[in-house]
């Protein structure tokens, strides 16, 4: 079968945009400038960049992927139902879970998972079974947990602590995004309101709404403006400038017939609207997000103030041809350390046809267009 990696315009969840009134002293403002056919050359943020295979069997095949992320020394990815665990070092594949059903070691939905680094459980969030599910890292079921709501992902504190962005499809919803103590089986706070306007247009699953930055837990969801941190009263503490392409507020406040004429009408005037990850460290913000039906990459660097965008990103330290962005792209994560993002086996052949030392890794690993995805390794500056 042929791998192929999407991201995932599903149907997901509502967000907010133009937000509450927040506290806002502290905010930064990102101006992004998008220019077709601009570059990323990776030299500027990395020391080196590496290319992993990631193991290719019978048990391992990765179809459609809706989640990818990294815990400790080990990757996780979503796909197909169930969750797919890899060694981040050497790209061995380690463990499906493929529970689906109504078992009490089963699960409805697999909307978001993690990995616990210091229990080495797994947990995984099941919203339509209102229930995070818990197994051990050989997959084999520990427990589960209750939760009063449904939700579509999750990040874990602590033992007590969890944040979950909550489902559009929500009965009682009144926030977007829920503070909950699992150990006391209570909601702490329920943080940054519905849009219920904009939930009639924003039917989307992003990559990733979670990520830490120092202390902060930054939350991120479209339509893309500002990122919050939730640990800090929702206080807006980043906030992308677009310039021209940036959606005004009084286009939000229109009715549109759907979500397609709305997308149709958003595309005519050229509008950012639409983004698919975000991720950051103590150093960097990395947003990807469609402009004119292409994907860019912004790398922001929170220490020097710098914001750089660019659809094709350029391996200048191995010397590599230059890919073109695209969607199969937008699956990355990043720690202190490194920024991990997946390409795929048509993408690393073309890159690599010039350097022999790639080649032999093409060779050695018998990457065909079948095999699974390349993870590409970049140790950050």
């Amino acid at each position: 079968m042929k791998v192929k990696l999407f991201t995932a315009f599903g149907i997901a969840s509502l967000l907010l945009s133009c937000s509450p009134k927040q506290q806002t002293d502290t905010i930064t403002n990102i101006n992004v400038t998008t220019t077709d056919g601009s570059k990323i050359f990776l030299s500027e943020y990395s020391n080196s960049v590496s290319y992993l295979p990631l193991e290719t069997n019978d048990s391992s095949l990765i179809g459609r992927i809706e989640r990818f992320r990294i815990f400790g020394n080990k990757l996780t990815i979503i796909a197909n139902k169930s969750l797919m665990t890899f060694d981040l070092n050497s790209g061995k594949y380690l463990t499906t879970i493929s529970k689906v059903g109504n078992a009490p070691d089963n699960y409805v939905s697999i909307e978001d998972a993690l990995i616990d680094t210091k229990t080495h459980y797994i947990e995984i969030l099941d919203s339509n079974g209102g229930k995070i599910c818990i197994y051990n890292e050989k997959g084999e079921f520990v427990r589960s947990t209750p939760i009063p709501f449904k939700a579509f992902s999750f990040y874990k504190i602590d033992e007590q602590n969890y944040y979950f962005k909550q489902n559009v499809w929500a009965a009682e919803r009144k926030s977007t995004v829920i503070h909950y103590s699992l150990k006391d089986q209570k909601i702490e706070k329920q943080i940054l309101p519905f849009d219920e306007h904009l939930a009639k247009y924003y039917y989307i699953l992003e990559k990733n709404n979670f990520s830490m930055q120092r202390d902060n837990l930054l939350y991120f969801s479209c339509p893309v403006d500002t990122i919050y941190n939730v640990r800090n009263n929702a206080m807006a503490k980043f906030h992308y400038d677009f310039g021209k392409q940036t959606v005004p507020k009084s286009f939000y406040e229109k009715s549109f017939a759907d979500i397609m004429e709305f997308n149709m009408e958003a595309e005519k005037y050229d509008y950012v609207f639409y983004a698919q990850n975000f991720v950051s460290n103590d150093t960097y913000l990395i947003l990807s997000y469609l402009y004119k039906g292409k994907t860019f990459f912004n790398f922001y660097n929170t220490d020097a103030a710098q914001s750089q965008s660019g659809c094709i990103i350029s391996d200048d330290l191995n010397k590599l041809t230059d890919m073109e962005l695209n969607p199969d792209n937008t699956n990355y994560a990043m720690n202190n350390k490194y920024l991990y993002y997946l390409i795929t086996p048509d993408q690393f052949t073309e890159i690599t046809k010039d350097n022999e030392s790639l080649l032999k890794v093409i060779a050695d690993n018998q990457i065909t267009e079948q095999s699974n995805p390349i993870l590409v390794k970049c140790e950050l500056k």
